[in-house]
Parts: structure tokens; sequence; C-alpha cells
């Protein structure tokens, strides 16, 4: 950008100020270029908030970034493009302007990279990508150790392992978290020593080892007491702590430790933790049966959730909320409650995948860009060596130039051959994975859908059945007609909620393995067709890979489910044979057959899609007579 674009564009951002509050930002200017301390980013922000809109933060960013420009100090810039991943209103631009400023935080003293780094690590973690994230987190363990210094140490120790955490892997988190220990022989913070005994609690808590949970929880608690900057903390893990009580059953030091924390948030003015409070306070009062009070203080819970807009709280504050009508008798309310749970808890899902699926894409067209540079730098080397050779060979005879050329044209010739069929072998384990990876999402998706179904709408035909029963014996001799219908009809109903949640997924698969779930399966689906079937089980059978488990299932399935439809069948013959590095599923069908080229059905296009992500392959072929017979094989020793 030109000098005269940078000031007219400083002119522009300048005049959305009043001019009564110009010394104001000037000084916060100030800070934000001089303080040597990173918190001051912070400290800049929330001071300036205090006295403008929120809408008008991110023109101050702005207009702070292009005063930084137009100085040309190197340090100034990257200070205000951090400035700026601050005051963004969207994540991506916040994202985009971190990873800038990651990039200039070269420029920058030791404690303001390490904290531009750190912030960008927390930044990837809210956004799903763990990978990246870890790597950050990896770069300041070994800045920090360069630097020897301890208190950096433990806290990038501290990131690594919440990274870890978030990502589900807990015993790595608690590894991490135990390498900062030693380091605080030469460091006497009794918040930050209290912290890493409280992310280890909360490590074991995630894992239900509660009794672990709570003695580090505890030690994090006594020492947060004693820390005179620990009482955000002390309000945190007092709540952390609550909540392990809650699931060990202990109610009254629950209550005792989530009230505290309560207490702390309202002296503290903290909204996020008095929402969360003050709905867990809810579900511990519905655990002990105080009805009154778990409505009172979930009402109050979702006063603050819904004024802050945080959607996690409300979901959690709606389901507790579902159970309290339950409990009362009030089933309208109680299903109310229940849909908006599942509303918000759906929307919260299908963000957080949105957002994953655009990170993926950005990563993989990053990554595809890479390697087409990759192969142009790879190229433009092989015509470099080429030119060399060249300028060598002409100084040789003739008979030698042309042996020499014939041999470097075959050898670039197998060289480009074995390059392409690496990365055409690349690109098949690429979209395999990527295959797998969609069939895992769906089966996840629908293993969550009927273990919603079987929690919450189960829970809620439980309560309507049981006003039911108490309806018709009060209302004996009278309606009978009428209620015996209601009465089908809800049995008729539960059944159909329990075949959905069957179909999403079996608990025969589950709980015993293939064989008893493909038994269950022919029962279910072939006995109310009237249509015979036989099955049968040859070699060792063996327990395989949960993905090989689920898609021969699913493959039986649909195999099965086109008979029923369209076959006509009245007998139909299965066969599961185990092999030593191979599995082989025959089905046969004595129906009207099918046509072989017609392979473009939604039903076969799904099987196909399975066999290419379980390195398998089908055969369709008709029977002598009449009927079809498939046959599908998977080879084991891919998969091991």
């Amino acid at each position: 950008m030109r000098p005269l674009t940078y000031l007219f564009a400083l002119a522009c951002t300048v005049s959305f100020l009043d001019t009564r509050s110009q010394i104001t930002l000037d000084s916060l200017s100030y800070r934000l270029f001089e303080d040597s301390n990173p918190y001051t980013v912070y400290q800049v922000r929330r001071q300036f908030l205090e006295q403008h809109a929120p809408d008008e933060c991110d023109e101050f960013g702005r207009s702070l970034f292009v005063k930084a420009i137009s100085k040309r100090d190197s340090n100034h810039i990257a200070r205000a493009t951090f400035f700026r991943a601050h005051t963004s209103t969207d994540r991506d631009s916040s994202l985009y302007w971190m990873e800038k400023a990651e990039k200039l935080s070269g420029k920058l003293s030791f404690r303001w990279e390490f904290f531009v780094r750190q912030d960008l690590q927390y930044l990837l973690q809210d956004r799903g990508i763990f990978e990246d994230a870890l790597d950050y987190g990896r770069m300041n363990l070994e800045f920090a150790l360069g630097q020897n210094d301890s208190v950096s140490i433990i806290e990038a120790y501290h990131d690594i392992g919440y990274c870890f955490d978030r990502m589900m892997n807990y015993k790595e988190a608690i590894r991490h978290y135990k390498k900062a220990q030693p380091y605080f022989v030469t460091v006497e913070n009794d918040r930050l020593l209290g912290r890493n005994y409280g992310l280890i609690g909360i490590a074991h808590d995630e894992l239900r080892e509660y009794d672990k949970a709570v003695e580090f929880n505890s030690k994090a608690i006594e020492l947060f007491r004693k820390a005179p900057d620990g009482t955000t903390n002390l309000a945190t893990w007092t709540s952390n702590i609550g909540n392990t009580y809650i699931k060990m059953g202990q109610y009254e030091k629950a209550e005792e430790f989530l009230l505290e924390s309560l207490e702390l948030n309202k002296r503290d003015d903290g909204v996020y933790g008095m929402s969360i409070c003050n709905i867990n306070l809810g579900n511990l009062y519905l655990e002990m049966g105080k009805l009154e009070k778990a409505k009172e203080y979930l009402d109050v819970g979702m006063r603050y959730c819904t004024q802050e807009g945080i959607v996690r709280f409300q979901a959690e504050g709606h389901n507790y909320l579902s159970r309290y009508f339950v409990l009362t008798g009030d089933s309208d309310k109680s299903i109310f409650h229940l849909k908006q749970y599942q509303m918000l808890n759906d929307s919260i899902v299908s963000a957080d995948k949105a957002q994953q699926i655009a990170d993926m894409q950005i990563k993989y067209e990053t990554t595809k860009q890479i390697q087409a540079n990759a192969i142009l730098a790879q190229q433009n080397d092989i015509l470099e060596l080429q030119k060399k050779r060249q300028q060598i060979f002409t100084y040789g005879s003739l008979g030698l130039l042309v042996l020499t050329l014939i041999s470097s044209f075959l050898g670039y010739r197998a060289y480009r051959n074995k390059q392409k069929n690496l990365l055409n072998e690349k690109l098949v384990r690429e979209r395999e994975r990527g295959l797998r990876a969609v069939l895992k999402s769906i089966e996840d998706e629908r293993q969550r859908i009927a273990k919603d179904l079987h929690d919450g709408v189960g829970q809620q035909m439980t309560a309507i059945k049981l006003q039911y029963s108490s309806l018709k014996s009060k209302l004996k001799g009278q309606y009978d007609e009428e209620i015996n219908k209601i009465g089908t009809l809800l049995e008729n109903t539960g059944k159909d909620i329990r075949s959905v949640s069957h179909q999403m997924m079996p608990r025969a698969l589950t709980e015993l393995g293939l064989v008893p779930a493909i038994k269950d399966m022919l029962h279910k689906s072939l006995d109310p067709s009237n249509i015979r079937y036989h099955f049968e089980v040859l070699g060792e059978e063996k327990k395989l890979d949960r993905h090989i488990e689920i898609g021969l299932y699913r493959i039986a399935q649909e195999l099965i489910n086109n008979i029923v439809k369209h076959s006509k069948a009245v007998h139909v013959d299965f066969q599961l044979l185990y092999r030593e590095r191979s599995v082989m599923m025959t089905v046969e069908d004595d129906g009207i057959g099918m046509k072989i080229g017609d392979k473009e059905g939604v039903g076969l296009l799904n099987i196909t899609s399975r066999l290419n992500a379980m390195h398998g392959e089908a055969r369709y072929e008709n029977a002598k007579d009449h009927g079809t017979v498939a046959v599908i094989r998977i080879h084991l020793d891919e998969h091991g």
C-alpha cells in the first residue's frame, strides 16, 4: 500500500473516535507499543471497551495497525498485528491476524514472542485444529528451554498437556503436566503450582478416577487459597471438585464447594462462572431430591446463560429442567425443555462439524499447493541437473555422449514413473483415509442419535407411560375404549422408537459382536416378510476391527433390504466364512434376479463406498435358475 493510501486510511479510521476521548486513546496506544508485559493486550482492549461500543473495537485495532505501519517500526507492527487478532469481530479474521503476528513475533521480546505463540495455540484448540496447536506448543517448549525460563517451561508443558486433554488423551495430558513439576524447585508460585495440580485433577476426573481427582483438586484449592492472585482459579476449581463429588454421590461436599464457587464468582462479577455454578447446583439438588431449590438455581443459571449467549450451558440447563418437570409430573414442560436441549445440542454439534470441515478443506488446499510447489521444484532441479550434465558431456566423445543421454533419459523416465506411482499410491491412501473418516463420522452420528433416542425420548416415553397408567387407574370404567386406544398408540410408538434406535446402532453389534448382530438382523428383517433363511458360519469366528464389523453389518443390512424390497424371494442362504487373512460373506436368494450391469443404485453405491474404505471387493452373479448371488470379500492383512 502506498504512503498516501496509508494516510488516507489512517484519517478515515481516526475520524470515528470522539475527540473528547483522544487523550485516553493515545495513552492506550502508548501502553500497547511500549509496555514490556504482553498481558497489556488484554488490559488495553478491556479499557477501550469501558468507554466505547464493542463494534468500535475492531476499528480501533485497525487504526493502531495503520499507525504502526506508517512509522515502519517492526516491533510496533508485530504488536499491532497481535492486537488486531484480539479485536477482530469473527473467528476467521482473528486466526488470520494471529498467524501473521506469530510470523512477526521474532521482532518482539522473549515474553511477547512466547505469549503470541501461546495465544495462537489456544485459538487453534478452540477451532479443533489440535495437531497444529500441538506443533506450536512444542515450538514454545523448545523456545522456553533455550531461554532456560522455568515459568515459561511450566506454562508450555501445561499448554501441551491441555491440548492432549482436549483431544481426550487424558493419560498423555497427565504425563506432560507431571513433566512440569521438577521446574517448581526454582519457581515459588502457589497459583501456578495449584494450576498444575488442578489440571491433573481434571484429567483424572475425565478418566473416572474420582479419588485421584479429589486428591489433586484439593491440593490445588489449598494453594489457590494461599496465593494472592488465586481467586479466579479458586472459583473454577471449587466448581470442578463440586462436580466430582456429585459423580461420587457425596452431595453434601458437592454443595459446600459449589456454593463457595458461586460466592467467589459473585464477588468478582464472573457471569460465566455464575451461570455454570447455578446450573450445576440445580443438577445437584435434583440428585438430592430438593426440587424447589433445583428449580430456583436452574432458573438463575439459565438467565445468565441466555444473557451472555453461552449455548452449551443453556443446553445443559434445558436437559436438567426436562428432568425436573418429569419428577414434578408436568410432561408438557418436560417435553418442551427436552426439545430445546436437543435443538441446542444439535446446533452445537453441527456448528463444530461445519467448522472442522471448513478447517480441513483449508488444510487440504494448503497441503495440495505445497505438494504442487514441491513437484515443480523437483522438476526444476531435474532440469538444472540435465543442463550441468550436458555441459560436462559436451567435452566427451560423441559416442559416450549419446550413450550417456540414453541412460539419463531411461533413468529419468524410470524415476518419473516411480514418482508417479508413489503419488498415485498416496492419493489412493488419502482417498481411502477420507472415506473411512466420512463413514466413521456417519456411524458416530448414528450412535449419538441412538443414544439420544434411548436416553432422551425413551425417558419421556417412560414418564408418559407412568402418567398413562395413573390416569387409567383413576378413570377405570370410564372411557375404556379411548384409553385403550391411547395405550396401544403409546406401545406402538415405543416399539417404533426402539426400532429406529436399533437401526441407528444395533445393540447386538456393539455388545455381542458381528455374528449375533447378523442373526438378530435376519430374524427381524426376514421373519415379518415370510422369507425363510439359512445362516451358516464357517471357519473359526474371531473379533474383527470395529470399523470392519460395522461395515460388514451395514453391507449385509443393505443386501437383505434389497432382497425384501425387490427380489420376490421365498428363501435366502447367508454364509459367513472366516479365513486367516480374509473374511467372506455370501448372500444368495431365489428371487427374480438382478441386472448385473446395473450398479448405479444408491444401495449398491453405498456398498461400493464401504468396500473401498475397507480394501474389499464385491461380485454379483445371477444364479443358474433364478435369483442372485452376492459375494463380499475383505482382505484382513491390509488392516493389520
